[in-house]
């Protein structure tokens, strides 16, 4: 059942792989597709997504961005905006899926840029003033706009990309996914989960599964040796200090407890004597019973 569950699971992964990458190819056909496929079956360690994943966020996003910049360009900025994104959201713990969904919209159009804003906040101003003034201070864009309507939009994708890209590198997240992937248990563990799914669909090698298990394990190990002498000293600080609170404690406890145990007894002692009445008198009929 199990091998049968595996089997299924990699011919779904499989044809999910064909149309995604049939999508790039059609979206992106002015370039070499083996550049996205590489860039797909390496995002497990950079992105800390699967080559599904990544296929159907740079397929999302990248459609727009093709059609305006060409493919190649299109593709790049696709693929920076992307990565700064995820650098953000292992960082901050933000929705990297929802995130992908807002920089596909925010980059749409200018006039795109109000409803949007909100959404990157701390990463970019929050009015179109603010993104134009900062943007051409940057060098992002041209001094000559005087208003961000006036951007065409394949330099206003290339701007916002690119002050997203500033942004996380101000905050010191820029290349944040690939450091935890290495470094971090919860970082290895995404980057396993991305490197089977890779696997399962055809997409990735073993090899790539079995380094990266590797490496969550020595991360876990790292944890453990280095959380396992803190908790023992816990440990025994905790047993120090509950030691001497032990004594005064009985020595509460154990009038209550004996006084108790004399208060039972004598209660005991007082209906005795009735219980052996009782049960002399019922004597005859239980032995008759008998």
């Amino acid at each position: 059942a199990g091998i049968t569950g595996l089997i299924g699971a990699s011919v779904k992964g499989f044809s999910e792989m064909e149309q995604l990458s049939g999508g790039a190819k059609k979206i992106f056909d002015e370039m070499d597709y083996s550049t996205i496929e590489k860039d797909a079956t390496e995002a497990y360690k950079n992105m800390n997504m699967s080559a599904q994943e990544y296929l159907t966020a740079i397929n999302n996003v990248g459609a727009t961005f093709a059609s305006t910049m060409g493919d190649q360009k299109g593709y790049d900025t696709a693929k920076k905006g992307l990565q700064a994104i995820s650098d953000y959201a292992t960082g901050t713990g933000a929705d990297i899926n929802l995130l992908s969904e807002k920089y596909k919209m925010i980059t749409r159009s200018t006039s795109s840029y109000l409803s949007i804003a909100d959404q990157f906040a701390g990463l970019l101003p929050q009015t179109t003033d603010g993104f134009l003034k900062q943007a051409q201070a940057s060098g992002f864009l041209s001094s000559e706009y005087k208003k961000l309507t006036d951007v065409p939009v394949d330099e206003y994708q290339q701007a916002i990309t690119n002050m997203l890209e500033q942004g996380v590198d101000k905050m010191g997240l820029l290349g944040n996914t690939s450091a935890e992937a290495e470094k971090t248990i919860s970082g290895s563990f995404l980057s396993t989960k991305s490197a089977l799914s890779n696997f399962i669909s055809g997409a990735g090698s073993i090899d790539e599964v079995v380094s990266s298990m590797t490496n969550l394990g020595n991360n876990v190990v790292k944890a453990i040796v280095e959380m396992a002498p803190k908790i023992v000293d816990g440990l025994i600080q905790m047993t120090n200090a509950l030691i001497p609170q032990i004594p005064p404690l009985i020595k509460k406890l154990l009038p209550t407890i004996v006084n108790g145990a004399m208060s039972l007894i004598n209660s005991i002692g007082k209906i005795l004597p009735q219980l052996i009445t009782i049960i002399s008198n019922m004597l005859p009929k239980i032995i008759t019973t008998l």
